[in-house]
């Protein structure tokens, strides 16, 4: 159970709700090769959820930055 690397290009490059494999593969797969991709998508996926976090906390950074830009510019309105 090594970790994989570069899970965050990984996970960038995954289209949301693609599938990863097809039950025919699957079902070819062995009982530790089952464990191994398990493993693997436990790890794809706590990645995928630090990257939402990340992308939630900077959309509301902006959303922040865009409410005190849009608050000072009717400030500036209403002075002039």
């Amino acid at each position: 159970k090594a970790p994989l690397t570069n899970l965050d290009s990984l996970v960038g490059t995954l289209v949301p709700g693609a599938e990863i494999t097809t039950e025919g593969l699957l079902l070819q797969f062995s009982d530790e090769e089952l464990v191994m991709l398990a493993y693997a998508l436990e790890q794809i996926t706590e990645a995928a959820s630090r990257k939402l976090v990340t992308e939630l906390e900077t959309r509301d950074e902006l959303r922040s930055t865009c409410m005190h830009r849009r608050e000072y510019l009717q400030l500036l309105e209403s002075v002039g």
